[in-house]
């Protein structure tokens, strides 16, 4: 017995920024240092026995080289290798990442330098999720939206969105890297978005979950990607929407 899982990709640069921050990690697939998000949807079908990984990583945008960070985190996804015990393959990545991202900004005098992660590692019957930041991800079962992920946000700000607690990028010798992971039985029907805050920014929870009950996971995808732009557009959208078949 194996679990199917179908899915498809989206990145769209947005209205105001010039350039696209946001990477992602989707079935081995990531997108080049300096982009302009995806031309076509990324579709396809993985099993769980092969343990397949999804991730959207957000480029700090008010940090330097928010989308190198991005994609040296996307890069670094590829990587991964779950073995026995995906939580501590999940913990050792961001560890690697993070490092890898430090060093990066070092080599080149960055003062800072860093970028969200929310992952998916789909194993047997079972997904691993991992997040750091404001990146989200949700699951739609039987019509009931729920975040699963944990945003790591400053309970205040002076202006505008608080700060982040937890990103990739983070000095270890500042903040003791404490990613959120999260372990679950999937089910048939099952629907998981991962998503930079570009899509949840511009769109209500409500929204999320009208869009995402669409018949197929391509047209939940773009009809939340035209939605999140017709509303403004202001970020990077990234997202990854994941749908759980039934075992063969």
């Amino acid at each position: 017995m194996r679990t199917r899982i179908s899915y498809v990709c989206l990145s769209h640069p947005g209205f105001l920024r010039p350039g696209n921050q946001d990477n992602f990690f989707c079935a081995g697939e990531i997108l080049p240092q300096e982009n302009a998000g995806t031309q076509a949807p990324i579709c396809g079908h993985v099993f769980s026995g092969e343990k397949p990984l999804f991730g959207v990583f957000d480029g700090l945008g008010g940090e330097q080289q928010g989308e190198t960070a991005a994609f040296l985190a996307a890069r670094e996804a590829g990587t991964l290798k779950p073995g026995l015990r995906p939580q501590a393959a999940l913990k050792s990545y961001c560890r690697r990442a993070n490092q890898r991202i430090c060093n990066y900004g070092s080599a080149h005098s960055l003062k800072a330098t860093g970028t969200t992660a929310a992952l998916a590692l789909f194993s047997g019957r079972k997904v691993h999720l991992c997040n750091l930041g404001d990146s989200r991800i949700f699951r739609l079962r039987n019509r009931e939206l729920i975040q699963l992920s944990q945003d790591h946000l400053f309970p205040w700000a002076r202006e505008g969105k608080p700060p982040l607690t937890q990103y990739l990028g983070m000095p270890p010798w500042e903040t003791v890297l404490e990613p959120h992971i999260l372990t679950e039985h999937i089910r048939p029907e099952d629907r998981y978005l991962l998503c930079s805050d570009g899509l949840t920014d511009m769109l209500t929870q409500e929204q999320l979950r009208a869009g995402l009950a669409a018949a197929s996971i391509e047209a939940a995808a773009k009809g939340l990607l035209d939605q999140a732009l017709s509303q403004g557009g202001k970020d990077n959208i990234t997202l990854i929407l994941c749908k759980i078949m039934r075992t063969e």
